[in-house]
């Protein structure tokens, strides 16, 4: 049975637009990462701040994980998806090179801090 409260619809959401802009999956687990050669957004767990019971600001962190070396390429692929999250009016507040460790190894990151608006009638 799929959640359908505020917060679980603002990350379902967003998931949908990050596999849209992004091109790439949309993970929450590193574990699940084996075996995804062409890298792949990991979300983390949102932060929110509410107005009320129907308003809310959701901060979220994520990791554009991608494939290679971490050479200027891998940050330019991350840069360029961090722009097009941008187009989407998607409020991205930082962003900062990363890596991730992924079975012992470490894969070129993009860590982007972006916040978005949640309601429900």
């Amino acid at each position: 049975m799929p959640y359908t409260d505020l917060f679980n619809t603002t990350i379902t959401t967003v998931k949908d637009k990050l596999e849209q802009v992004a091109g790439l999956a949309v993970i929450d687990n590193p574990q699940n990462a084996a075996g995804m050669v062409n890298g792949f957004v990991l979300m983390q767990a949102p932060s929110f701040e509410a107005f009320n019971a129907n308003v809310a600001t959701v901060t979220f962190e994520l990791q554009i994980v991608l494939p290679g070396q971490g050479n200027l390429a891998a940050l330019q692929a991350g840069l360029e998806i961090a722009a097009d999250l941008m187009d989407l009016n998607i409020a991205v507040l930082s962003g900062r090179p990363s890596a991730v460790e992924i079975g012992g190894a470490e894969s070129p990151a993009y860590t982007l801090t972006f916040r978005i608006g949640a309601t429900t009638t």
